[in-house]
């Protein structure tokens, strides 16, 4: 069955049909144009519409989302998806996300949301780990990368090393700050001046980086 809404403006002076990304007939009509004249205009524009509505239907992609999501220091477009093969994917430059995935709770949208740039991060991540590890002779225990959204990395007192999956969103300029950071914690567990000394021999920028990583803490894409 069709599905039509129909809005009426004070300020509309003409009439206009679009077919929604769920295939619904919208209409934005002037508001001293009867409901009778609207429907007698889709009855003689009916192939039109229903081509459109078989095209939305079979359609792979929907339509182009608004938002835009942060991959390696970039902002990319989101096109939805039906019946995508995975949830999140992402070939340049966009990201193509399953619609189905809209329709879950929060907590499982963020879960794919964390898995998705958790699977980016990781092959970038560990040889640059590997690095660093090697400019000061270091190794740590075990590796995490989390579902973090305060902070961007953390080292505990086991030498175990924790990364937010939103790495994946920075520059890679930052990533390797961070990633210096939190191997600097291996050698010094505070923030003294020896600690300082030794993320600056790792990123001789780091000052720099802290400053724009500021910028960074309020992207939210979840």
């Amino acid at each position: 069955m069709l599905k039509i809404t129909i809005t009426k403006k004070a300020q509309r002076q003409t009439l206009s049909v679009t077919i929604t990304k769920d295939c619904t007939v919208n209409v934005i009509a002037p508001k001293f144009v009867s409901d009778d004249y609207i429907y007698k205009f889709l009855q003689k524009h009916k192939t039109w519409i229903d081509n459109k509505i078989e095209e939305c239907k079979n359609s792979f992609v929907l339509y182009e989302h608004t938002d835009m999501w942060p991959l390696w220091g970039s902002y990319h477009p989101i096109k939805l998806v039906k019946n995508a093969p995975q949830p999140i994917k992402y070939s340049k430059p966009y990201f193509y996300i399953d619609t189905n995935l809209f329709k879950q709770n929060k907590s499982i949208f963020r879960r794919q949301v964390y898995l998705f740039y958790k699977t980016q991060l990781k092959p970038k991540l560990i040889p640059r780990l590997r690095v660093y590890l090697g400019a000061i002779n270091q190794d740590f225990n075990k590796l995490f990368i989390r579902n973090s959204l305060r902070r961007w990395g953390s080292c505990s007192p086991l030498k175990n090393l924790n990364f937010s999956f939103r790495l994946a969103w920075l520059p890679l300029r930052l990533v390797d700050y961070i990633i210096a950071h939190e191997v600097a914690h291996l050698v010094y567990m505070n923030h003294s001046k020896a600690f300082w000394g030794l993320v600056e021999r790792l990123d001789k920028h780091y000052k720099k980086r802290r400053k724009e990583l500021r910028k960074w803490e309020r992207v939210r894409v979840i």
